[in-house]
């Protein structure tokens, strides 16, 4: 019937020369033997694709908003066209960098919100670290990071 159908077009699509990034359906355990036989192993990386984008397509809510439109020098395009990952559109690399910036920026207000609170907190104790000896951990962190990237 039609569950059958929907089993054969699966298959179908396993035994193509590549594997596809996006499933069109769940591997059931005859696709995952196929798979198995035909890629020597395979079908466990096929099966954790598999669910790793179904998880990915979750992750984000539906998507109702638009940013603006953005005129730019079409040398900047070009460079972004040309790190494209495959199968990446450049809506999709534009997304991806405004979520990266959105959490840069978080991070570095969240940084300087600490520095702050340490410094009221300095302020009202009366303690504070001597720059020398900030300095000096520092020094020393740098030549520990230093000899290890030497050691074999």
């Amino acid at each position: 019937g039609e569950k059958e159908g929907k089993k054969a077009m699966c298959l179908r699509k396993y035994s193509k020369n590549s594997v596809p990034g996006r499933l069109p359906c769940p591997p059931d355990s005859a696709a995952l033997k196929f798979l198995s036989r035909r890629y020597e192993g395979l079908a466990c990386i096929v099966l954790v694709g598999h669910y790793a984008s179904q998880l990915q397509r979750k992750a984000h809510p539906v998507k109702t908003a638009t940013i603006p439109s953005l005129r730019v020098d079409p040398a900047l395009r070009q460079a972004a066209e040309e790190v494209l990952e495959e199968g990446e559109t450049l809506s999709a690399f534009v997304e991806a960098s405004v979520r990266a910036q959105i959490e840069r920026r978080k991070a570095q207000e969240a940084f300087v919100a600490r520095g702050l609170a340490s410094r009221t907190n300095a302020q009202k104790t009366g303690r504070y670290v001597p720059a020398e000896r900030v300095f000096a951990g520092l020094e020393k962190r740098l030549a520990q990071a230093k000899a290890r990237c030497k050691a074999p």
